[in-house]
């Protein structure tokens, strides 16, 4: 039969503090866990205390917190890589071409229209003005010498 206090609360029943208070004493340095404590309460009182409310209950007033049990420290867990795909290529790469003698005239930047390479011929340490292909690139930013320098083995479109 629930005690007559039990719709209002647990803490409301006469001694259940004073005998938290008691069993947190007696277990502080045994291995009698809160939610040990929590179960003799629940089986002595006949009301339902949870683990946490002996937590709470603990804070309030003010209790010693508990030493916490050694702690194991685990070294980390090796991360799992996945194989490395290696390429495979059914076609031989092609050889860098050798720079090729300008047959056209390089463009400055106040030249550059829509279809012309905008390919800059100079090394990317130095400084402006910058001098560009100028070559006749009809569908792209790039001449098809360029095009084939940035995607060697055809544009994915």
């Amino acid at each position: 039969m629930p005690h007559p206090n039990a719709e209002r609360g647990p803490w409301l029943t006469p001694g259940i503090t004073e005998r938290l208070i008691e069993l947190h004493a007696l277990t502080g340095m045994a291995t009698m866990s809160m939610g040990e404590i929590a179960a003799k309460l629940t089986f002595e009182y006949d009301a339902l205390i949870t683990r946490n409310a002996v937590i709470g209950r603990c804070q309030r007033l003010c209790l010693p917190s508990r030493p916490q049990g050694q702690r194991i420290i685990r070294p980390p867990k090796p991360r799992k890589r996945s194989p490395r795909r290696r390429n495979r290529f059914e076609e031989p790469i092609a050889p860098q071409m050798e720079p090729q003698k300008l047959t056209w005239c390089p463009l400055t930047i106040y030249d550059l229209r829509d279809g012309v390479c905008k390919w800059v011929l100079e090394p990317v340490d130095s400084y402006p003005p910058y001098t560009y292909c100028g070559r006749p690139a009809p569908h792209t930013s790039w001449c098809p010498h360029h095009e084939h320098v940035v995607y060697p083995r055809g544009r994915v479109r």
